[in-house]
């Protein structure tokens, strides 16, 4: 859990890489702009976007000491992040928001997660396996 006087970010999930649920209006995007939140006040948490590739922010912005990690937009890059994912996804949470499922990562996806929104600043993600 990453919790301030503001924010909640509940991760019921163990390390490894989990495919965001895709559908709309759940809280995806409301769960990065509180990533970026956490990262400024110092949390390990980082996010990475389509908006971060194209402006070519390097993949090295996620770090080694991070816990939870927030990938956006993946189907637009696939593959250009693969490396990076594979080498945190022992140690860190990776949520990754694409619309074509295993972009590049089969094999390496633990299942799906959820976003739940449970107030403005309180997010719940939960997880669920492929069937």
């Amino acid at each position: 859990m990453f919790k301030t006087e503001d924010i909640e970010i509940d991760v019921d999930l163990s390390p490894g890489i989990y495919y965001l649920d895709s559908d709309s209006a759940v809280g995806k995007t409301r769960l990065l702009k509180l990533a970026v939140k956490l990262k400024d006040m110092g949390y390990p948490v980082s996010r990475y976007t389509y908006s971060d590739h194209k402006k070519g922010v390097p993949v090295s912005i996620m770090e080694d000491s991070d816990r939870l990690i927030v990938i956006d937009q993946y189907d637009m890059y696939p593959g250009e992040l693969n490396e990076r994912l594979l080498q945190l996804k022992d140690s860190a949470v990776i949520l990754v928001d694409c619309k074509r499922k295993y972009a590049g990562l089969k094999g390496n996806i633990r299942g799906g997660a959820e976003v739940i929104m449970e107030s403005a600043m309180k997010i719940k993600v939960e997880g669920f396996e492929y069937e």
